[in-house]
This record gives structure tokens, C-alpha cells and sequence, in this order.
């Protein structure tokens, strides 16, 4: 954590990164940190190039129910991973946990829109998904879905 807080307090004094913020409202930024729990990825990722094709990026931001713990969510989510396995449009998948420890992101790239809908409806319907599914608490305030085009990936290490 203290080295992804010392990066971003380093970018701000880069000179090459300056037209690059000029473009950020920070009266707006929210700067948010997550610990990864579940990370899987597809064979099909490796085979992309950007630019060749543009994903989209599913993101789901939620707290649990107050009776769910962090250990029996993690496993709930493992156990949807035949599912993801299964459809060959689901590329990536990280499931993480906020620095606050009680906001979850799920964080799913899609090869469209059109395939991440059609997964939302077929989880619904998959009995080793509703335990997961149920442990959200999809009508809190905090509850956000939103998806966007992946514009940048970049691997550091």
C-alpha cells in the first residue's frame, strides 16, 4: 500500500506524465485500493493485441450482506469459476476486496457487451453461482454496475 500511495504522489511530480493529467479532474478522482483475491485469465488474453479488439470491461462494486464473511465470499467466488471457464467470451476475471475491507469489485473483461448481458442472465440460473450471487447486498446505496471499453492494460512485473 505505502508504495501505491508514494506512486501516485510520483506521477504527479513527472514531467512526462504532466499532459497526461492535465486531462484527470481531480476535484472528481476517487483513488481507490484493492486487494486481489481471485485472479483468473483466459488463454484468449495472450492472444490479443490492443488495438486488434476492444473489451469490455464489466465492473461491479458492492458490499455483502452483513451475516457473509470475507473468507466464505472468496470461496463462493471460486466456485463460479466453471462457469466462466465455460464461456469462451469471458477473458479475465479479478475479484477483489477495498482497502475499507467492506467494498468487493468484481472485475470481469468481456469480448462485447452483448456477451457480458448474456452472461448476466445465464449466472442467474447456474445453482453453484447463488450462493455468491446471494451474498451481495444489491440493495445498498454503495451497490454500483457499470461497464466501459478496456482502453489500456499494461503489466509492470
Amino acid at each position: 500500500m505505502a508504495a501505491a500511495l508514494q506512486a501516485a504522489d510520483d506521477i504527479i511530480q513527472l514531467p512526462a506524465a504532466q499532459q497526461f493529467l492535465q486531462f484527470i479532474n481531480f476535484t472528481t478522482l476517487q483513488l481507490k485500493h484493492a486487494y486481489i483475491e481471485v485472479d483468473w485469465i483466459s488463454p484468449i488474453i495472450g492472444q490479443l493485441e490492443f488495438g486488434e479488439s476492444v473489451l469490455k470491461v464489466e465492473l461491479a462494486a458492492f458490499p455483502l450482506k452483513p451475516h457473509v464473511s470475507a473468507h466464505n465470499f472468496t470461496a463462493q467466488a471460486k466456485a463460479t469459476k466453471p462457469f466462466f471457464r465455460k464461456i469462451d467470451t469471458a477473458v479475465h476475471r479479478i475479484l477483489a476486496q477495498g482497502d475499507n475491507n467492506t467494498t468487493w469489485y468484481d472485475i470481469v473483461y468481456w469480448t462485447s457487451l452483448s456477451a457480458a448481458l448474456d452472461a448476466a442472465q445465464a449466472i442467474e440460473h447456474i445453482p453453484a453461482s447463488r450462493p455468491f450471487l446471494d451474498s451481495i447486498d444489491d440493495k445498498s446505496v454503495e451497490f454500483e454496475f457499470t461497464y466501459s471499453d478496456l482502453l489500456l492494460e499494461q503489466q509492470f512485473k
